[in-house]
């Protein structure tokens, strides 16, 4: 596994694709940057590494899958005018004054991301054909066709930039002795599952569903249409829940982030605090009711460590209101750590894509 400190490893690399955005025109220019990303995104799905596992969504999303797949994050941010590949709305009467900010974050195992590098991340820019490189009237019009020159292209739309960064789920740190443990009572249970002597057994009950026996196609019928009936509950509790920045932007997450810059001073010595930090309160973060992922990002060039909590929308609030635990004892302690400098929060909407 690739490692900037001894305490800091990854296994994936993130193109992020940022820009402010206008609330002028009803958010007319967030309206446009959405429907930019929509024309490229089945461009973007084929690169090797996402695997088309990035459209995981709302209701059938589990809260780990980000360790084992690439993805393609939306970040709006409606206070600061953000549009990357997260979400988030201002406050009423604040919008016209503020900065606003959208993201879109491409993540790839960090052995597939260089391959993409190559083609200079298409479809961010024209790919490169070497020799037989058009000019003139053709190469602009790629440039234009190309997701940032879309971008730049719409009225309201300024400050496009990009960055490159590790992006990981932040997992709690184990013993050896603990993940030996584990690795043993996985081993066992496969061996007893697969042992010619195992008695087929019917499948376990769920909530609100009678159980089937083998062979019981009258108790089977009923658990499929129990199953059919609480699948459209629970499909319909997902759509009244979502919702929309704009008519175009929608969310069911909201994700809160802590941040700060180290320094590249004794060998990194910051950022191994900042980590051993975060390490601390791991635990606790994880145990927020409806987290669904813990990311960790690292910036080797402008020295940025960040970690973003999801949650569903309609759980944030509770959390909100708990004055986001851990997150005053996480800043505390960044706050003390000697190279540690600019110590912020922000709120947003997260959304795969």
């Amino acid at each position: 596994m690739p490692a900037i400190t001894d305490n800091v490893s990854f296994n994936n690399i993130a193109r992020e694709w940022r820009c402010k955005w206008s609330a002028d025109g009803e958010k007319a220019s967030l309206k446009a940057a959405q429907a930019a990303l929509e024309e490229v995104l089945p461009e973007i799905k084929k690169v090797d590494g996402l695997g088309g596992n990035s459209s995981r969504r709302s209701f059938c999303e589990s809260a780990w899958q980000l360790n084992f797949a690439g993805s393609v994050q939306r970040v709006v941010c409606g206070g600061c005018l953000d549009f990357k590949a997260s979400v988030g709305q201002a406050g009423p009467g604040s919008a016209s004054k503020a900065t606003l900010f959208s993201q879109v974050v491409v993540k790839l195992p960090a052995d597939k991301f260089g391959d993409w590098e190559k083609t200079k991340f298409a479809p961010e820019a024209p790919p490169y054909r070497g020799q037989g490189e058009p000019s003139g009237g053709i190469r602009i019009r790629e440039a234009q066709e190309a997701f940032l020159g879309k971008l730049k292209g719409i009225e309201g739309i300024s400050i496009v930039e990009t960055q490159t960064y590790t992006l990981e789920e932040a997992k709690m740190a184990a013993s050896r002795a603990a993940r030996v443990t584990v690795a043993a009572v996985a081993l066992m249970s496969t061996l007893a599952f697969l042992a010619p002597s195992s008695p087929r057994v019917a499948p376990p009950a769920h909530r609100g569903m009678a159980p089937a026996s083998i062979g019981d196609s009258d108790n089977q019928g009923g658990l499929q249409l129990s199953a059919s009936v609480g699948f459209a509950a629970l499909l319909a509790a997902a759509v009244l829940r979502r919702a929309s920045i704009t008519d175009k932007v929608s969310f069911d997450n909201i994700a809160r982030e802590w941040r700060c810059k180290w320094s590249a001073d004794d060998d990194k010595a910051s950022l191994d605090a900042a980590q051993e930090a975060l390490d601390s309160v791991i635990s606790d973060v994880k145990s927020v009711d409806g987290v669904k992922s813990v990311q960790r990002v690292v910036c080797g060039g402008c020295l940025d460590f960040k970690v973003v909590v999801k949650l569903p929308a309609d759980k944030f609030g509770d959390w909100e209101n708990a004055g986001f635990a851990p997150e005053e004892a996480f800043l505390d302690k960044l706050k003390a750590i000697d190279g540690i400098s600019t110590v912020e929060t922000q709120t947003y909407t997260l959304e795969e894509v």
